[in-house]
């Protein structure tokens, strides 16, 4: 019976983790703790928090409760049918009003997101739901490009009562926080509400009023165009005043209202916020307070309310109470003109001014009428006629002079970066390297400066094209520019953050610097819609502008701690900046605090404030739409959850979830496919990670197709893979393709290229080449005792591989010479379980030599270091103890020894889940002391056990269970069965026969025979 090492352990145990465990507790801020809002009258339906604040952070905390249990019902699948609507998946909620709620949801058939509104229908029957139906459908004929389009109308909940809507999903926001959020002058606010009222125009021409038109009810996406939506109140006009055309089209489908009803699909709320009138009453028309019906008159009232609030920051009619509005509405006084506002033409004041008219005669008949006079195509084509009359070819010397002075204006790009990278900071950089004490520190600094100053060029690219794009060819909208520039903006923060890290790098964080160069996001992602769709939300209101800002920089900071290995003095800095952004009560900012703090938690093995914080952090940024905020906290949940604990099954949901929220980046993907590949080697799972491996390397050979690091990692790890599943001759070619890339990118001594050659000589070793093994691993020990001292723990870590490489070679004396000197290196260093593993290593060796008093010596004190950090067990602490058993087996106590094999098995089946090779290991040893104690039966059924649990590539390593069982057969006076089990052997050998080992293993087949 030999040894097990940790390196044969690497996937059925997951990686060694190094890192002593840190008090657990701190001050985490569950949702729970989040101030429980109150039944309020306050506006519902908004598409935005308008008012951040105690108000907001309640609204959240509401919001995330419901994605909270959403989600939990998505983790652990409980009732997982309520979020099926008809044949459409529902996602998340994206709002609610007093007509309906609106769910985000994905159609399957058309493979689209869709938003999906459920009608409330009030007490229902059988004539109100059939009375929604044909509105609802009247408006899914509807096509226009500025009205949302309905592409499905349905019934479903019980009884089928319950009419649903399938409509356009649109991307962006409400004309009232685009106003609130962008500021923009007045033409743009006319522009965007001349192609509103189009669309209102359009609904009237198919026989439908709006009724509750207002600035929360038309969206403006990302490219500046203007839909109206919401149409919960929309229904056949009764009067035929719309269009008589368009009524004579839907009397064929729709059954009329009768004129004296004042049913709706909704009564009308009257809402207050704030003390301020708000909600549908504030642009209802006078005569509607009467009962008469809505027409197209009055959704042009309710139009021009909405526009003179836009342009003019309040609504004509003003009153302390919705009874005084009422009041004044119903008397039927003129409205009040505007002041003056610097720039808006006299001609709007009264097209706006005649919309508002107490008399409906006296009002826009048709909003394409009024359209026409905010668009001013008349006065537009006199104008360019007599400019071209009277000016000529001057215009094309005008045109190209403005074109030239925006270009000009697009000019700054690299000053804005200059601040954060220019000569001084390069030179600051490099300096900081050359004062570690590694031998390659100074060409690190320059490698590490010329990434940066790439990045730096890249970002200014960025920049300018977002400008010209906006500012030269118009081919983008304000909007969007404001979006593109705050992802800049984060972007150039999170550099800042990283740069000033690196002015006090030390010889602990050289290695991680190339990753975390590699972790930032890429300017280029700034110019991707999607991606910003997902990752730049709402930004603050001006009023918490500047707090907000201070504490990301903060965040970014802490960031850059983390990603270089200080979690100890990112701990210290992140102190306290989730209660800051609760009191500055802006919810993005306290998923990404959340997300912060958990995140340097979970790095200290805090594992259950960690879990607080970033459940957190994921379920906040979820009810704000933060996709990559939600993204990240889901994968380090994945990572806690997969690696820190056993949870193994939600670890596979919440990489389930990163993947839904996260981008289309290589860098976000690649992070998620090593994840993923970590999981599924913990859970046993090897060919589900060996696929995960595969795709990790397509991903990577098509984004970098020349070389690089990412490309070199993913062979090496369908190595480790192929490796672990006994297909060594599959393994090799990814071990030499990691090791060539890592010398075409390194042509010094580098950490990576070190790797490179240590996991060469494993691979070989394993496969018993040993020779070629230790040239390998020689020169990874002497690479790693230049780059990083001899008493590394990574320089430790090669002594105790090439040690088993020596006693392979029959050199016992320096394989001893080797792990000890590795075990003195990392004694007293702060990783206990680091000490443990080399001790496991010389352990093996001094047993192997027949030293077992050493032996035993040497796993005691391993144990008991394993014990000291997991005291409830762990996967690596069964491999102590199986050690231990064999000495003490080879020491003749057997009975001692079939304990400890017991124990050892027992607690593998406790932590480990899935496929794992150890678990036939310790079956085989256990069978082999039952035979040693006479217990044949016992022993047959324990050898017979570990045969079933092995795979064919995993047989010939261990062949001492064919002649076991052969034996144990034998002893049993059962022949028969003895020859059948060296039969069943070697017909699995030879079904694994492609593998080296199993090859070289299935040969002693012959001897059992």
């Amino acid at each position: 019976m030999s040894a097990v090492h940790r390196s044969q352990v690497w996937a059925g145990g997951g990686p060694d983790r190094l890192d002593a465990p840190q008090n657990q507790g701190g001050g985490s801020i569950t949702l729970s703790e989040y101030p429980t809002p109150a039944p309020s009258d306050a506006g519902s339906d908004r598409d935005t928090l308008d008012a951040i604040g105690i108000e907001a952070a309640s609204m959240v905390a509401l919001e995330a409760g419901l994605a909270r249990e959403r989600t939990r019902e998505a983790l652990f699948g409980a009732a997982g049918r309520a979020l099926q609507v008809d044949r459409f998946r529902v996602l998340e909620r994206v709002g609610a009003g007093a007509m309906g709620v609106v769910y985000a949801a994905y159609d399957p058939d058309l493979d689209r997101r869709i938003a999906l509104k459920l009608l409330h229908a009030g007490a229902p029957t059988h004539g109100t739901r059939e009375r929604m139906l044909a509105e609802a459908r009247a408006l899914a004929r509807l096509s226009h490009p500025h009205v949302v389009a309905v592409f499905e109308v349905g019934v479903c909940g019980d009884d089928d009562q319950t009419v649903f809507l399938a409509m356009e999903y649109v991307r962006g926001r409400t004309l009232r926080a685009w106003r609130e959020q962008v500021q923009p002058d007045w033409r743009a606010i006319v522009q965007a509400y001349a192609q509103a009222a189009r669309g209102l125009a359009a609904v009237h021409r198919a026989g439908l009023v709006h009724r509750d038109f207002k600035p929360d009810n038309a969206m403006i996406d990302d490219d500046g165009r203007v839909r109206v939506m919401d149409f919960g109140l929309a229904r056949a006009d009764p009067t035929g005043a719309a269009t008589l055309a368009g009524a004579a089209r839907l009397a064929g489908a729709a059954t009329q209202a009768d004129a004296s009803s004042s049913a709706s699909l909704a009564t009308p709320p009257m809402l207050t916020r704030s003390g301020v009138l708000v909600g549908t009453p504030a642009y209802m028309a006078p005569e509607l307070f009467d009962g008469a019906p809505a027409d197209a008159r009055s959704d042009a009232w309710a139009f021009c309310v909405s526009l003179y609030e836009a342009l003019w920051g309040h609504r004509p009619h003003r009153a302390a109470t919705p009874e005084a509005l009422v009041g004044a509405l119903m008397s039927r006084a003129p409205t009040p003109e505007p002041s003056a506002r610097v720039g808006v033409p006299r001609r709007i004041v009264a097209a706006i001014m005649r919309g508002l008219s107490p008399t409906p005669a006296d009002r826009w008949q048709s909003l394409d009428a009024l359209a026409e006079v905010l668009e001013d195509r008349s006065r537009g084509r006199a104008r360019a006629v007599a400019w071209l009359a009277a000016a000529g070819a001057l215009v094309v010397g005008a045109a190209a002079l403005q074109a030239r002075t925006r270009a000009q204006a697009c000019q700054g790009s690299a000053l804005a970066f200059a601040e954060a990278w220019n000569d001084g900071t390069a030179a600051q950089v490099r300096e900081a390297f050359a004062a570690t004490s590694a031998s390659w520190s100074a060409r690190a600094g320059e490698d590490a400066s010329e990434a940066l100053a790439h990045y730096g060029e890249r970002w200014v690219e960025e920049h300018r094209a977002a400008c010209m794009a906006a500012r030269v060819d118009h081919t983008q909208s304000d909007a969007m520019l404001d979006r593109r520039m705050r992802c800049l903006e984060d972007r150039r923060r999170d550099f800042v953050a990283l740069v000033d890290a690196l002015r006090g790098i030390d010889d602990d964080a050289l290695e991680r610097v190339e990753p975390a160069i590699r972790g930032l996001v890429q300017p280029q992602q700034c110019g991707d819609a999607a991606y910003l769709e997902g990752a730049v939300v709402s930004p603050p209101p001006p009023a918490v502008a500047d707090a907000v800002d201070a504490l990301r920089t903060q965040l970014a900071d802490v960031r850059a701690m983390y990603e270089l290995g200080r979690s100890v003095q990112a701990r210290a800095r992140v102190a306290g900046v989730v209660e800051a952004a609760q009191q500055i009560g802006y919810p993005p900012l306290v998923a990404e605090a959340s997300l912060g703090v958990g995140s340097v938690e979970l790095a200290l093995d805090e594992v259950e404030a960690a879990r607080a914080h970033l459940e957190q952090a994921y379920f906040v940024a979820r009810t704000v739409v933060d996709h990559r905020t939600a993204a990240d906290a889901a994968m380090e949940l994945a990572s806690l959850t997969g690696t820190h604990t056993d949870e193994l099954a939600l670890a596979q949901q919440w990489l389930r979830l990163s993947a839904v929220e996260l981008d289309d980046s290589f860098e976000a993907r690649a992070e998620l496919d090593g994840l993923e590949i970590a999981v599924l080697t913990r859970e046993g799972r090897l060919e589900d990670a060996l696929a995960a491996a595969q795709r990790l390397l397509a991903r990577a050979e098509s984004a970098c197709p020349r070389g690089c690091e990412a490309l070199a990692d993913a062979h090496q790890e369908l190595s480790r893979l192929y490796d672990h599943l006994g297909r060594g001759r599959e393994a090799e070619p990814h071990a030499l393709a990691a090791l060539t890339q890592e010398s075409a990118l390194h042509d010094h001594d580098h950490p990576h290229l070190a790797r490179a050659h240590y996991v060469l000589g494993e691979l070989l070793d394993s496969v018993g080449r040993h020779a070629e093994s230790h040239e390998q691993l020689i020169v990874a020990l002497q690479m790693r005792e230049r780059m990083l001292g001899v008493d590394h723990p990574e320089t430790a870590m090669s002594r105790v591989r090439l040690s088993t490489t020596l006693l392979a070679l029959g050199r016992g004396d320096e394989a001893v010479q080797q792990a000890t000197r590795a075990v003195a290196s990392v004694r007293g260093r702060p990783e206990p379980l680091l000490l443990a593993a080399a001790l496991n290593e010389l352990g093996g060796i001094h047993g192997d030599l027949h030293h077992y008093a050493e032996a035993r010596t040497a796993y005691e004190e391993a144990l008991t270091l394993e014990l000291g950090v997991h005291p409830d067990g762990d996967p690596n602490q069964a491999i102590v103890i199986s050690n231990l058993a064999r000495v003490a087996s080879q020491q003749g106590d057997h009975v001692a020894a079939l304990a400890g094999y017991e124990q050892a098995l027992a607690m593998r089946r406790a932590h480990v889940s899935g496929y794992d090779p150890l678990q036939a290991v310790f079956l085989t040893n256990a069978g082999r002391t039952l035979l040693d104690l006479g217990r044949n039966v016992e022993a047959l059924a324990r050898l017979r056990e570990a045969l079933a649990l092995s795979r064919d590539e995993e047989i010939s390593r261990h062949a001492v269970m064919a002649a076991g069982l052969a034996a144990a057969a034998l002893r049993t006076e059962d022949p028969a069965a003895a020859q059948a089990v060296i039969a069943e052997v070697r017909g699995r050998c030879d079904a694994a026969a492609a593998a080296v080992r199993v090859a070289a293993g299935c040969e002693r087949l012959g001897e059992v025979e």
